[in-house]
């Protein structure tokens, strides 16, 4: 399907793929959610400060919120920049508790 997609584009709606098509790659979790966060004046502190620093600011802030995600069971999904993704309610744990 994602090979398709790159060779053809989704289209215009009803044309082409229809929405059975994507039973391969979808699945259908009841109640997910899916936190996006952003550090506001990131830019402006990057331009003003060496990258040692802005290095280190990213990594204290993003340690603290891996750690908040382990006290909250909730998962971090990935980072870029100074953006940190995380979702709740998609990963289980199994029996030995590992998240799958």
């Amino acid at each position: 399907v994602l090979e398709q997609i790159a060779r053809n584009g989704l289209g215009a709606p009803g044309a082409g793929m229809g929405m059975a098509d994507f039973g391969n790659v979808a699945e259908l979790h009841e109640c997910v959610t899916v936190m996006f966060t952003d550090v506001v004046g990131f830019t402006t502190m990057s331009n003003a400060v060496g990258p040692g620093a802005v290095m280190g600011f990213i990594s204290e802030l993003f340690s603290l919120m891996d750690s908040l995600c382990d006290v909250h069971g909730v998962s971090k999904y990935d980072t870029a920049g100074d953006s940190y993704i995380v979702v709740g309610g998609l990963m289980e744990q199994d029996e030995q508790g590992f998240k799958v």
